[in-house]
Parts: structure tokens; sequence; C-alpha cells
């Protein structure tokens, strides 16, 4: 059922290529953003699950 519905869409390989771009695209910006980042930004990101500076969240 799928198999026929899929072989009526034209074009439909692109979507996989198009995806897959996208997906390797974010990745790859990813790790850069990642690799730029200075130690203090990392240690700042680092603490925030720790950190429960937020009033509202105290019981």
């Amino acid at each position: 059922m799928y198999k026929n519905i899929l072989n009526s869409i034209q074009d439909v390989e692109w979507y996989a290529v198009v995806g897959l771009l996208l997906f390797i695209t974010f990745f790859t910006a990813m790790l850069w953003r990642t690799w730029r980042m200075d130690r203090a930004e990392i240690d700042q990101v680092s603490r925030l699950p720790l950190n429960d500076t937020d009033p509202e969240a105290q019981p």
C-alpha cells in the first residue's frame, strides 16, 4: 500500500535528499558552534540545570 502511494508521488526521491542535506547542514552548524564557544560560555551553560536562581521555582 505504502509503495503504491510513494510511487505515485512525482520526484519523491528528492524528499530524502533534501532531508539528508538539511540534517547534515544543521549537524555541521551545531558542531561548528560548539567548537567555537568560549570557555566561559561553556561553563555558564554547564551550570544551567543546577542554577536555582528562579524565585518561582522555590517550593
